[in-house]
């Protein structure tokens, strides 16, 4: 219920400062800071912060795509329970919209891998060890369930690039 309650809050906070500069990055980091919140209670608050920062990487890589594909991209938007989004514009072509949804679990899973890298560089039996390992196979999780080919999965994005005929299955 609560955190319910603040994302009303931060919504309306949001549309008060969409005048200013900081409108955007404050939605960003407030949704952030929420939805850690959110999974602290569950999952506890470090591995709350790692995966929310997962999910960041993960949604950056779709801001990149669409940069690099010459649209305009907006701040990802974090939702307890259900992960991040972008609200991209409407595409041009197929192609383009598969490409802005690879670029989600590219990136989301350059950062997992790097993230086990990191795990072999610290001590054994450590806390930061064992949590730095369950974030980085959550994250590899969460790319992968994104990869599943139903819209409005990243696999069913890039899998609008295979024809018209996958247009409602994925």
């Amino acid at each position: 219920r609560f955190w319910m309650i603040g994302l009303v809050l931060l919504a309306k906070s949001a549309k008060l400062a969409k005048l200013t500069k900081v409108a955007k990055p404050m939605l960003m980091f407030g949704s952030m800071a929420l939805s850690a919140f959110a999974y602290a209670f569950w999952l506890g608050p470090w591995f709350a912060i790692g995966l929310v920062t997962m999910l960041l990487i993960h949604e950056m890589g779709h801001v990149i795509a669409l940069r690099l594909r010459g649209y305009a991209a907006t701040t990802p938007v974090f939702i307890p329970f259900l992960g991040a989004a972008i609200f991209a514009p409407k595409f041009e072509n197929r192609d383009d919209e598969a490409y802005v949804g690879y670029g989600g679990p590219l990136l989301g899973s350059v950062g997992a891998v790097g993230l086990f890298g990191a795990w072999f560089f610290l001590p054994e039996d450590s806390v930061a060890a064992h949590l730095v390992l369950i974030t980085s196979y959550a994250a590899v999780y969460l790319n992968l369930f994104n990869m599943i080919p139903i819209s409005p999965l990243d696999g069913g994005r890039i899998t609008q690039a295979t024809g018209q005929w996958f247009q409602y299955v994925g």
